[in-house]
């Protein structure tokens, strides 16, 4: 939230329109107005600071904050808005303009409350329009949730909760289906969309290597077509569950609630590659367009860009000069270069662990010899070694390397939003330096609008800067772009833990845990803990202790409820266990549990160790409420300077 706004979610009434201050939308008549992200921002300030004279200089700070820019983009925004309500220049309905003074709403205002009494509660989507009416959601018909259609967002480094899923992420798949319908998610947001649409990994027949073929030719057009106004496309992670499955398109369709589905397959024989593709219509399942393409596989980007293309013509959409080349943007000189980077997203992007990651790795890192101006590629490796990063017990080499490439990519391609998302949080992580890290979000943000991953990770590092209001919004932006997401479903539940709405977040997890899953009951003791509840012994991780799976962080969160339940002796007992893994360990959660038996003094030297090492989490230090305890000591405020947490 910006500063000087009031947080409370309301909505304002103003002649034909109304205003909804939690999601930035504007309506006329009900039916929703697409307006700029600043455009909606300074429309906020206006009718909050109805009556009044906002100052030039004010809004400036306000919409750009930490930058320097000419008073004419001030004037252009406030031309957009007067545009959009109807003023014209002979009368002023809305807003005047005193000179020398700066800009007045005039217009009569009353306040109502939000029609979205639920908040966050349930996770909110875009509603799809245009093609195929999407069906409408409501709590008795909630729609199928995130993690039947894939258990996580593309996840970028770092975050709060524990991060490795493994098999826990398949009964999750299943888990969160109820999660939602028992949650009840409410209406998708009306979003001035023409199409929304899902595409599928395509089917592979024939050489191994179309497994990553196939899904890196779903995430190469969800790319291109991402590029198009006026179109939702969902990311590749809300469908790879489909990947290998069999299913009904129109009522797939459903689920994702998109007017449409691409899908094909894709095989290949020698240097030779075969492609069929379809789209298809979600209202009646009527196929719209199929095509096949055959060539080389030397000639895989231009089949490429003739399928988006092709797609979007069949979609009925006009592209104007700067999409079409969007569309048909080569980031790789080298088609080999290009096939191993298409393999590096595969490895980096299927799961989580660190083989996969150090597989990914080295594919980046070949295709970015092969071709040295890939910039695509070098953002990419750079997300991967942040990937790696949020995984080991010490970040630094990784982070510096991710640090490196990220630069590298944008040397070499200003304008690459995955470049700038690498390097915001390289600045954050490792180099504590947040002026930076916000400028490059919402760089990042403002080259890809679309993109929830960039939302979801300006999220938490809004929540680090105790931005909690502002992070919110972050998070559930990145929800409504990837509704089916465990990413958002979490990012939007650790604003509800760091914005001491526990009863909230509790409420989440717990719903997880009734439903048998796991992740819920593991987070459980934090949250019980903030509230002053009594935790007990969690089952569910002394059988996931069994399996092998994320051993240390499962092994350090026993020993903190047996810390909080004053059981001083099993805890210890599990610190002890934790010595087995050492590259595995992280401080920043030992710290946690010596915290729990009133152990300041190892506690603080696990703090300091923690942001030596870059431990993902020790970010939040400012603001994790399990380190209460610990604020008053003179050496937590230095921890806090030395990571530039507080004024020096």
């Amino acid at each position: 939230m910006l500063e000087g706004l009031d947080s409370t979610h309301r909505c304002y009434r103003f002649g034909p329109f109304r205003f909804d201050t939690c999601r930035q939308q504007l309506y006329r008549d009900e039916q929703p107005v697409k307006l700029p992200r600043r455009v909606a921002r300074t429309l906020h300030l206006l009718l909050e600071h109805r009556g009044r004279d906002l100052d030039k200089n004010y809004l400036m700070g306000q919409l750009w904050p930490n930058t320097v820019v000419e008073e004419n983009n001030l004037t252009v925004i406030i031309s957009m808005l007067r545009k959009v309500l109807g003023d014209d220049l002979e009368h002023k309905k809305y807003i005047l303009t005193n000179p020398g003074r700066g800009y007045r709403f005039v217009a009569d205002v009353s306040e109502v409350g939000s029609d979205d009494q639920a908040g966050l509660a349930s996770i909110p989507t875009p509603a799809a329009i245009a093609v195929g009416p999407a069906p409408a959601t409501t709590a008795e018909h909630a729609p199928s949730t995130i993690a039947e259609h894939g258990a996580t967002s593309r996840r970028v480094f770092p975050r709060f909760f524990p991060q490795r899923m493994s098999g826990a992420k398949v009964v999750l798949a299943i888990g969160l289906v109820a999660l939602l319908a028992l949650l009840g998610a409410r209406e998708w947001s009306k979003r001035s969309v023409t199409q929304t649409i899902a595409v599928l990994p395509f089917r592979s027949v024939g050489a191994e290597r179309d497994g990553y073929l196939g899904l890196g030719m779903a995430d190469a057009l969800v790319a291109r077509l991402r590029s198009i106004r006026h179109v939702v496309v969902r990311p590749t992670t809300d469908v790879i569950k489909y990947q290998r499955a069999a299913y009904d398109p129109r009522a797939l369709a459903r689920d994702l609630h998109v007017s449409s589905l691409l899908d094909g397959m894709v095989q290949t024989s020698g240097d030779q590659v075969s492609i069929r593709v379809k789209l298809t219509r979600a209202e009646d399942g009527a196929i719209l367009w199929s095509n096949e393409y055959h060539g080389r596989s030397a000639d895989i980007l231009t089949l490429q860009d003739r399928i988006a293309e092709q797609a979007a013509r069949a979609l009925a959409l006009k592209l104007d000069s700067a999409e079409q080349e969007s569309i048909h943007r080569h980031y790789a000189s080298s088609t080999d270069a290009y096939l191993k980077y298409m393999a590096g997203r595969y490895y980096c992007g299927e799961n989580d662990t660190e083989r996969s990651l150090r597989q990914g790795i080295a594919l980046f890192e070949e295709a970015t010899a092969m071709d040295a101006q890939f910039a695509l590629a070098q953002a990419s490796l750079a997300t991967c070694y942040e990937e790696l990063a949020d995984g080991v017990s010490d970040s630094r080499d990784w982070l510096v390397k991710a640090k490196v490439a990220a630069e590298r990519a944008l040397e070499i391609d200003w304008k690459l939003p995955e470049a700038h998302l690498a390097r915001a949080l390289a600045f954050a992580y490792y180099d504590w330096d947040f002026v930076s890290a916000e400028g490059a979000f919402r760089r990042s943000i403002d080259l890809q609008p679309e993109d929830p991953t960039t939302h979801l990770a300006y999220a938490r590092f809004l929540i680090t800067q105790s931005r909690i209001q502002e992070a919110e919004q972050e998070a559930k932006k990145g929800a409504d772009l990837a509704p089916f997401s465990w990413d958002a479903y979490a990012a939007i539940t650790e604003v509800y833990f760091f914005g001491h709405r526990y009863q909230q977040a509790a409420q989440r997890w717990e719903r997880l845990g009734a439903n048998g899953l796991d992740e819920g009951t593991w987070y459980l003791p934090w949250i019980y803990a903030a509230q002053g509840k009594s935790t007990p012994a969690s089952d569910a991780l002394l059988k996931a202790k069994e399996t092998k799976a994320r051993q240390a962080a499962i092994t350090a969160e026993l020993a903190y409820i047996r810390a909080l339940q004053g059981m001083k002796a099993q805890a210890e007992s599990y610190l002890q266990e934790l010595a087995v893994y050492q590259q595995e360990n992280d401080d920043y959660e030992i710290a946690l549990v010596y915290a729990a038996l009133g152990e300041q003094d190892r506690a603080l030297e696990l703090l300091a160790s923690a942001r030596d090492k870059r431990n993902r989490e020790i970010l939040y230090l400012n603001i994790d409420p399990r380190l209460e305890s610990l604020r008053s000591d003179p050496r937590f405020t230095e921890l806090l300077r030395s990571m530039h947490l507080l004024p020096e």
